[in-house]
């Protein structure tokens, strides 16, 4: 599972009100999530969770996509990218290869 998707999981479970201590990866994760404003996190004094609670910053995240939403939309960005330049290569070969054709009948004649 990509990291976006396992994030996307975790404020899930979160929201679902499943218990910290249940949800897999939400160690590697929770500081992530906390940092961007997704989850509030109550703790002890050795660093543990205590309750871990989803923001309504998160629902509204996790509503419109969540994580997978944000590297969806990027891989989008960059194959949209890569056709206008191949678009422009073929418009580019298409130019020149109808002008030296214009080029050699009008030098011929």
């Amino acid at each position: 599972m990509s990291e976006a998707k396992e994030k996307d999981k975790i404020l899930a479970q979160i929201k679902a009100l499943v218990h910290h201590s249940e949800i897999d990866g939400i160690s590697r994760h929770i500081d992530a999530l906390k940092t961007d404003g997704y989850v509030s996190v109550a703790g002890d004094e050795q660093g543990g969770i205590i309750v871990a609670r989803i923001t309504p910053q998160g629902e509204r995240f996790l509503e419109n996509g969540g994580y997978a939403s944000i590297l969806r939309h990027k891989r989008m960005a960059t194959v949209r990218k890569g056709l206008k330049w191949a678009l422009v290569t073929v418009i580019g070969a298409a130019l020149t290869v109808l002008t030296t054709l214009l080029l050699s009948r009008w030098l011929s004649t």
